[in-house]
């Protein structure tokens, strides 16, 4: 029977290693090339370098990684026993792979455990209004959530009392321990705050109305002119075409979940709040028209600059009454989670047009980017437009919110906005009609080369 196994190195190498150990060995190996039909057979994985990790996790994975070196630094002073090393390294691993996979199981809205109660992590001590008091006593320890702590201590104290290293030395490396401990609590956090900013998605899709939708945004990354046939001096300097995304998602009259991406595409635009607004708007006019039965729409991103400001909100209002579609919500995700609807659209289309370049055709422009998504049977669900932002009609440039960095979800009102710092965890009522009434300039987005309606 074989084991699954992840292939770090090339067939070459271990076919090269494995007649150096035979030759160590005195012992006669197989010929190169049954060697190489052996691993042809036995199934693998390939070990690949990874891109576009999420930032926090990535972090404090590291920060395990760099913790397991200390220990065996420190080990190697006969700071620690073996039995204690060993032990030590252990309690590493078992804590990064609970933190990767089980932690967020664990995870509820109310808990007896400090460390799984949503309630008790989000709820802000400083402001009454921002809290879910929990109505149960926290007197249960996860054993699996103080394994990190409690390795963390005894680390700790058998550095201070070690005779090995001077006091510079001690402090550094009390230093290195600190910032992996720190890494590794906002890793916990993230995860946290994850869960609870998702389950504000399931619970929207999962009460979502007939006459309701869900719109969820991203800018997808700049894509480069490609050619079926590119010289070299057409490969340097290239600049990339902006696109963005908009993921609708509704319900049917059988109450089944569907979907329908809008993409714009753009040869030269700033991606601030005044063209994330225009194509809102411009989306919101589209499912007027398309869909008549869609009234009230929620809204979901990133915390982007272009969206996670309060120009972008104030801006709300005035987008439902010219669109006739009430924005009744915003939820921002936990920094890099909660956008694989995009994403997946964004995969599909670029395999479209890496297929049509492929195929002999050549993207040089955004509308040259249109025809290719389109070809064929296009991709399903998606409506493409090329179109220009005009940014003469933008009036104003700064906004009197407060604290906007902290506001992740926002539930609007004819004159007052409902914000909340984290989902479901108390609130508080802005009264920004003043705002409202200065916002007097319209979105503007316009068509190239046809029409906009998508």
């Amino acid at each position: 029977m074989i084991p699954e196994v992840v292939r770090s190195t090339c067939s070459s190498n271990l076919v090269n290693m494995y007649i150096s150990y035979c030759k160590e060995n005195e012992f006669v190996p197989l010929s190169s090339s049954t060697l190489y039909k052996i691993l042809s057979s036995c199934s693998a994985a390939t070990k690949t370098n990874l891109r576009g990790l999420d930032n926090t996790a990535a972090d404090g994975s590291s920060a395990c990684d760099d913790l397991t070196e200390l220990v065996k630094n420190i080990a190697s002073k006969s700071v620690l026993t073996k039995d204690e090393t060993d032990e030590i390294l252990l309690q590493i691993k078992c804590s990064k792979l609970y933190m990767k996979t089980d932690y967020k199981l664990h995870i509820k809205q109310n808990d007896e455990c400090a460390d799984h109660c949503i309630n008790l992590a989000l709820s802000d001590p400083s402001d009454a209004l921002l809290q879910n008091p929990c109505q149960h006593t926290h007197n249960i320890k996860c054993d699996r959530c103080e394994l990190f702590p409690d390795l963390i201590k005894l680390l700790k104290e058998k550095i201070s009392n070690t005779n090995v290293y001077d006091q510079e030395q001690k402090c550094d490396l009390l230093k290195e321990m600190e910032i992996a401990e720190s890494k590794v609590t906002d890793w916990k956090s993230h995860v946290l705050r994850t869960i609870n900013q998702d389950e504000g998605r399931m619970n929207l899709l999962e009460n979502l109305n007939p006459n309701q939708m869900l719109i969820v945004m991203d800018w997808a990354m700049k894509f480069l002119p490609s050619l079926h046939r590119e010289k070299q001096s057409d490969f340097y300097g290239q600049k990339g075409f902006s696109w963005h995304i908009s993921v609708c998602i509704f319900k049917d009259t059988n109450g089944k979940l569907k979907h329908e991406t809008f993409a714009h595409l753009f040869n030269l635009v700033k991606q601030d709040w005044f063209a994330v607004a225009s194509i809102l708007e411009n989306v919101l006019v589209n499912v007027r028209v398309r869909m008549p039965i869609i009234t009230e729409v929620f809204l979901r991103s990133d915390n982007a600059g272009c969206y996670h400001t309060g120009l972008l909100w104030q801006a709300i209002h005035g987008i439902s009454e010219r669109t006739d579609i009430f924005i009744q919500r915003y939820d921002y995700s936990e920094a890099q989670s909660g956008k694989s609807y995009c994403d997946s659209k964004i995969a599909h289309m670029r395999r479209k047009m890496r297929m049509y370049v492929a195929s002999g055709g050549n993207i040089q422009n955004p509308v040259d980017m249109r025809d290719a998504i389109l070809s064929g049977k296009g991709v399903v669900g998606c409506r493409v437009a090329v179109a220009e932002i005009n940014t003469e009609k933008q009036q104003i440039f700064s906004h009197k919110w407060k604290g906007v960095q902290n506001i992740t979800n926002l539930g609007f009102m004819a004159e007052k906005v409902i914000i909340w710092k984290a989902y479901g965890i108390g609130s508080y009522i802005e009264v920004i009609k003043p705002l409202y009434i200065d916002f007097i300039n319209t979105t503007s987005i316009t068509p190239v080369g046809d029409k906009i309606c998508l």
